[in-house]
Formats: C-alpha cells, structure tokens, sequence
C-alpha cells in the first residue's frame, strides 16, 4: 500500500508535468544560446573583418611611416652635406641667408635695369651705326661709279689726245702743279673765249653744246681737239694761200698757243 502510494497516478502526472515546464525551460534557454551564439558569431566576424581592415591600416600606415622616416633620414643627411645644422639657431640663421639672398636678388634686378638700358642704348647706337654704315656704302659705291666714270672719262682723254697729236700739250710741266680747282678755272676761262671764237661755226658750236654735259667732262676734250683742228686746217690753209710761210706759220703758233 505504501509503494503503490509512492507511486500513484497523482504523483506521475506532477512529476511529468514538471518535466515538461523543465524541458520547456531547457528548450527556451537552448534556443536563446542558439540565438546568442549566431549573434556572437556574427559579431565575431565583424570583428575579424574590422580587425583585417584595421591591421590593413596598420599595415598601411606602417608603410608610410617608413618611407617618411627615410625621407627624414635622407634630409637629414642633405642637410647635414649642405652644412646646415638642424639646432635652436638654425631658424635665425636661416632668417639671415634669406635676407642675404634678398639682397642679392635686389641687387641682380638693380644690375639687370642697367644692363638692360645699356644693351637699349648700344641698340640704339648700333642702329645708328648701320644706318651710317649704309649711307657710307652708298656714298662709297657712288664715289666708286664716279671714280669708274672719270678713268674711263680719263681713258677716253688720253685716246683722244693721243689720236689728235695733242699728248704733249696735255702734258706740259706747269699743269702738273695745278690743283683741281686751277684746272676747271683754267678749262673754264678758255671755254668761254673759245665759245666766242666758234659763234660763226655750225659744226663746232654743236660740238660745244654737247661738251657741256657736266657728266662727259671727255666731251670738253673732244671740243678742244676739233677747235685745235679747226684752227690747224685754217693754219694750213692760210699757208697754202699766202706768199710768206714764215708769217702764216708765226700766226699758226700765236693762235695755237691762244
């Protein structure tokens, strides 16, 4: 009686409903870890993937802090080949190179202004120079066509002289003494008695007209030349004509000599 007491119907019946309040328990709990649990892995690998882009970013900025402090390193090494040291002093006396390199750079602009009018000036003067320089070679190349002109003018003097006979009335001593302007007053003088000489003469007053020309100096020459023959043909014929020779050939050399 006391075993079937023990284990009455009554009895079971709570101990199942208890375990089914247990188990209802457990399994709530379990599903909460489960829970938990994915919760937990699922912050884990948030973790894990912050903790990889922070160690990328420790790696990067390792790198970096690398290559700086060799860039450090190699400036300090510059600066220490340049001579300049890195200490307390370093910024006054950087103060002092930068107001010396002012200086400097004022003075450089100071001499550049000069240069630079100087170099305007000696443009100027250069120009001037060439402008001189042309009109010098102008006047050369004229001064040459001239002198061309008077040799070959020269030139055919001396043919015609040497044609005529007259060389040696060409030559005398006492026109060697004259000077330029003596001669052309010479030539002048006798031009204008010779003009007077030849008015009645159709042939040589042509020639004389012609010898005119200031730029055929020759053609005064040619005048000359065809009066002188004029006056020997006369001369000539004068002697041909008259009973004394002697007095025909004194008035031959009056005349010529004229």
């Amino acid at each position: 009686m006391q075993r079937r007491a023990h284990f009455s119907y009554s009895d079971s019946a709570e101990m199942l409903s208890g375990n089914s309040d247990l188990n209802e328990k457990l399994r709530q709990r379990l599903e909460q870890a489960e829970s938990e649990r994915s919760r937990a892995r699922d912050a884990m690998r948030a973790h894990a993937a912050q903790l990889s882009q922070y160690n990328q970013v420790l790696a990067s900025l390792k790198s970096s802090y690398d290559t700086k402090k060799e860039l450090l390193n190699d400036l300090y090494k510059e600066l220490q080949d340049i001579g300049v040291r890195a200490d307390a002093g370093a910024e006054e006396r950087a103060r002092a190179r930068r107001d010396e390199l002012h200086m400097q750079l004022s003075n450089n602009r100071s001499r550049r202004n000069q240069l630079e009018k100087a170099l305007t000036f000696c443009e100027a003067e250069m120009d001037n120079l060439t402008r001189k320089l042309r009109k010098l070679e102008r006047d050369y190349c004229e001064m040459r066509e001239q002198v061309v002109t008077a040799k070959a003018g020269w030139c055919a003097v001396m043919r015609l002289v040497k044609d005529n006979g007259v060389e040696r009335r060409l030559h005398r001593r006492e026109l060697a003494y004259l000077s330029a302007d003596e001669l052309r007053s010479m030539s002048d003088k006798a031009l204008g008695a010779l003009r007077l000489a030849v008015a009645d003469n159709e042939h040589l007053r042509d020639v004389l007209r012609i010898s005119e020309d200031p730029k055929r100096p020759e053609r005064k020459i040619q005048f000359f030349v065809a009066v002188y023959q004029h006056l020997r043909e006369r001369i000539r014929q004068d002697i041909i004509r008259t009973d004394d020779p002697v007095e025909a050939i004194e008035q031959m050399e009056i005349e010529l000599s004229a």
